[in-house]
């Protein structure tokens, strides 16, 4: 999902369990740093989140 959502730049939405708590984070992907373990997203605002692999429950393909 996450290669598909890269290459055709569709927003998507990641599911992650930080700090005991289920959280959302909705972006576009913009790089995979495999050695890092993270997803780097864009936000709707223009910030970069990074996103740690180990904490992603579930990603998925924002559909208008």
């Amino acid at each position: 999902r996450v290669d598909f959502a890269m290459e055709f730049n569709l927003p998507v939405e990641f599911t992650v369990w930080t700090a005991g708590r289920f959280s959302k984070v909705n972006g576009w992907v913009k790089y995979v740093d495999m050695i890092a373990q993270q997803f780097r997203v864009k936000l709707a605002n223009g910030l970069i989140e990074r996103v740690s692999m180990a904490d992603v429950v579930d990603v998925r393909v924002v559909e208008d």
